[in-house]
């Protein structure tokens, strides 16, 4: 497999974990915060083995520089989490689109890289098609401050998911980027402990269905984590797998449009949207086709 479509992979597991989790949490008996503590266990899980084989060495530098990622990675979620609850997730989705940019930004100012014409002007193509594919028409009685937290929060989320792929490119030339990945799970997996009592309760009251789609779930982020950091760090770099993997978008519309005939909770494309969409996904193509 060509290292270029590790991205498209990982865009694919993403999608497909998503939906997962969404089907599992149907049933209000799984929180977003318990799915969000199962995925961050089971990621540390998957990579705590490596710690204990015979050759692997953690030093000082590997060690600091994993926490510093680990951070990131924990402020994107947290931020993620709670501009959920406490913003508008209809206007959360497309502004999330926006990390794209700060990766290129961040690509340019850390590692030095210089970017071409077309790959800059991809990811403002790709920037604006992803905003155009999940913005829906202000609703009334919105209140003022709760867009302005929705953009705050988005906004801190896209930064630090984007300094978190920018700081593995950049500290994978002289580390293992998988042993990177397997310290820096600690932090984040640490930043959920306050979920577990909500999660073990749930686990308790929810059906064997929810929590088999809960767990299935987690595993596909663990392998869209694992692609991720393959692609990155080995010739994709950060911002061309940013670009590529703004493909999820595409799935993501195909995925509930096959799957909205089977589960009705999934069929949420009106023609407005399907069309909006579509124009939207063209535009990420395009964008993709600029590039390779």
């Amino acid at each position: 497999m060509s290292v270029f479509a590790l991205p498209f992979l990982a865009a694919a597991l993403y999608s497909s974990s998503v939906i997962l989790a969404k089907l599992a949490s149907n049933t209000g008996r799984m929180a977003p915060t318990s799915i969000l503590f199962l995925n961050n266990f089971a990621i540390w899980l998957v990579y705590l083995p490596m710690l204990f084989f015979p050759d692997v060495s953690v030093g000082w530098p590997t060690l600091w520089k994993s926490i510093i990622i680990g951070l990131f990675f924990s402020m994107g979620n947290y931020a993620t989490f709670l501009c959920a609850y406490k913003g508008e997730l209809s206007l959360m989705t497309p502004i999330m689109g926006v990390k794209i940019l700060f990766v290129l930004l961040f690509s340019r100012l850390i590692i030095g890289n210089e970017l071409p014409g077309t790959m800059l002007l991809s990811g403002f193509i790709c920037c604006t098609a992803v905003f155009l594919m999940g913005y829906a028409p202000k609703k009334a009685g919105t209140k003022p401050g709760r867009e302005r937290a929705t953009y705050a929060l988005a906004m801190w989320a896209c930064a630090s998911y984007a300094m978190c792929d920018v700081l593995f490119q950049k500290f994978s030339e002289a580390e293992d980027p998988i042993l990177l990945l397997c310290i820096c799970n600690f932090i984040p997996l640490v930043s959920t402990i306050p979920f577990i009592r909500r999660f073990v309760r749930d686990v308790r009251y929810m059906s064997v269905r929810s929590l088999s789609l809960g767990t299935v779930s987690a595993l596909l982020m663990v392998g869209e984590a694992t692609v991720l950091v393959l692609a990155i760090t080995g010739g994709v770099g950060a911002a061309l797998c940013n670009i590529l993997y703004n493909t999820r978008s595409i799935i993501s519309i195909v995925l509930v449009y096959i799957l909205g005939n089977f589960y009705p909770e999934l069929n949420e494309l009106s023609r407005a949207s399907a069309i909006q969409r579509i124009a939207a996904s063209v535009m990420i193509l395009a964008a993709i086709s600029m590039v390779l």
